[in-house]
């Protein structure tokens, strides 16, 4: 498969104007899929002003009018799902039947911004005069730039895509350049259905370069992103030094509590199918898990079980259970953090080996097995038993799932237990 992905501005797709492109590699394989084109700053700027116009004539639309419109595009998303899910699986890498979930998942939100046009409404206010009343009616706030990463590429733009044109904004959206196609037939199905050509742009490009020209251009008046926590630390700096309002969704460590009167095979068996979902590249899998002395060995060995026992392979395989890594520095990533624990006294109780080619982006799910509390494996492992318990379980662990500097102090936390007290 071969593809050229472009840049979407004012309802056609273009190249960058210097003719500068990147190639998006195919995970599984290694290979090319074509090239996405790299917006440069005078492309960026038309986008801007293409964006200004059409903030004009969309804001204009009826409310109800623009619910509707969203509430078809998300017939269209769900019409064309099988073959937006290949293209999604064929650039990100999960498996076929995840991309499926992924893409029916954004046509909802989709539809939800389409519902949530409808009740767009204003409200009447007592004054402090006797006989006055105050009127409040909401305005489009103007043109919305959203920032969205690789991991769950369509249905993180189309939360962004779904508010912003609901409230009668216009919405220029940087996606990652890995995974650029389904993102771009979300944008096409939103103009199929009747969204304003001018009031949706899709740009691709160096992604500081571009995030600093959108987030400093006054045409910009608000700033979505989703992604690490360093990189939106930077974002909201410069968003602040322009007084921009932004709305930041940001990565965490997700740690799960499992106490010791649960059967701790079934919760393994469980809690190992959410680890590696979408190989283990969700904010939402656990990262950290708190596992009580008493159950921690037999947790552990039907955890590296449930590993050992799960197919990588290619995502279009329909027996493949995990998809590969996203990109070649994942890869990296990960190799470090299980040579970094087995350097550090850890045993690996599964994988944690790269498989296949060095082409291809393939690393067998990996268990760790430490049986100490340190802060340092705890931002890192995959697996951590804890080795005593000198207060209650719940509430030690209550204290300590939020003691690193995730950015968010309120974060997922699954709890295993047959009883909620103590």
């Amino acid at each position: 498969m071969t593809s050229k992905f472009q840049l979407l501005i004012d309802g056609e797709q273009c190249e960058g104007s210097e003719g500068a492109a990147v190639d998006v590699i195919n995970p599984a394989t290694g290979d090319s899929l074509g090239q996405v084109a790299y917006g440069s700053p005078a492309d960026i700027e038309n986008a801007l002003v293409v964006a200004r116009r059409g903030l004009q004539s969309w804001q204009a639309v009826p409310a109800w009018e623009r619910g509707r419109i969203l509430k078809d595009a998300a017939g269209i998303i769900r019409r064309d799902a099988d073959r937006i899910a290949r293209i999604l699986t064929l650039e990100q890498g999960k498996i076929l039947s995840q991309a499926r979930d992924e893409v029916h998942r954004a046509a909802d939100f989709i539809e939800w911004g389409g519902e949530q046009a409808r009740r767009i409404a204003g409200r009447i206010v007592s004054g402090r005069q006797v006989g006055q009343r105050i009127e409040v009616q909401p305005h489009p706030i103007g043109v919305v730039a959203a920032l969205t990463p690789w991991n769950f590429p369509m249905a993180l733009a189309a939360k962004k895509f779904a508010g912003a044109l609901a409230a009668g904004c216009a919405i220029i959206c940087k996606p990652s350049q890995e995974t650029p196609g389904c993102v771009l037939a979300m944008g096409e199905a939103l103009l199929e259905a009747g969204v304003h050509p001018a009031a949706l742009a899709v740009i691709f490009g160096d992604a500081n370069e571009v995030s600093t020209q959108l987030i400093e251009s006054p045409i910009i008046a608000k700033i979505t992103f989703t992604g690490s926590i360093p990189i939106g630390k930077r974002l909201a700096a410069t968003a602040g030094r322009q007084m921009k309002p932004v709305t930041m969704e940001l990565g965490g460590h997700a740690p799960v509590i499992v106490c010791g009167d649960v059967d701790p095979e079934a919760i393994a068996e469980l809690l190992a199918q959410a680890k590696f979902t979408n190989a283990g590249q969700i904010c939402l899998c656990p990262s950290r898990f708190f596992v009580e002395v008493g159950i921690a060995e037999r947790f552990a060995r039907r955890f590296a079980e449930v590993a050992r026992g799960l197919k990588v392979g290619d995502g279009l395989d329909p027996s493949t259970d995990v998809g590969p890594l996203a990109s070649e520095r994942r890869v990296e990533a990960i190799s470090r953090l299980v040579d970094d624990a087995r350097e550090r006294g850890a045993t690996i109780l599964a994988g944690g080996e790269r498989l296949g080619d060095a082409v291809s982006f393939m690393l067998r799910p990996s268990s760790q097995e430490w049986l100490a509390m340190l802060p340092y494996f705890m931002r890192n492992l995959s697996v951590l038993l804890l080795q005593s318990c000198p207060l209650p379980m719940k509430r030690q662990c209550s204290r300590r799932r939020t003691d690193l500097n995730s950015g968010c102090r309120l974060m997922s936390s699954p709890m295993t237990a047959r009883d909620s007290g103590g």
